[in-house]
């Protein structure tokens, strides 16, 4: 089974990530910076049956990608951030996704403290 890609930025990533399959996996250009217009790539299938996990790096249009979050890990980040405001804007999302990233944690946007 080939791989399947599709580019999106990471503002599409935020506001779709209910309607993205939850085995998808978003990855990262290697040398980019979070912001909302950053495109990625979203890998939505591979080779499972051979036992194939999904690969850590790979190349998209000459871009070297590197795995950022699988999208359940997304959904539950925006998840979260909407637990903790009304109508958190894509600024607060980007904010929250980052952190979860170098963190391993969801944000307090109360008690922001980075460890």
């Amino acid at each position: 089974m080939p791989l399947e890609i599709k580019s999106l930025s990471i503002r599409d990533a935020l506001t779709d990530a209910n309607e993205i399959s939850r085995g998808s996996i978003l990855y990262f250009p290697n040398d980019a910076k979070f912001n909302l217009d950053t495109q990625c790539a979203l890998l939505t299938r591979w080779d499972w049956e051979e036992g194939g996990d999904p690969p850590e790096v790979m190349a998209v249009d000459n871009v070297e990608m590197v795995e950022l979050l699988p999208v359940v890990d997304i959904q539950q980040v925006v998840a979260n951030a909407r637990q903790q405001r009304q109508d958190p804007s894509l600024q607060l999302l980007l904010k929250a996704l980052e952190y979860y990233y170098k963190f391993d944690a969801f944000i307090d946007f109360d008690h922001e403290n980075p460890r």
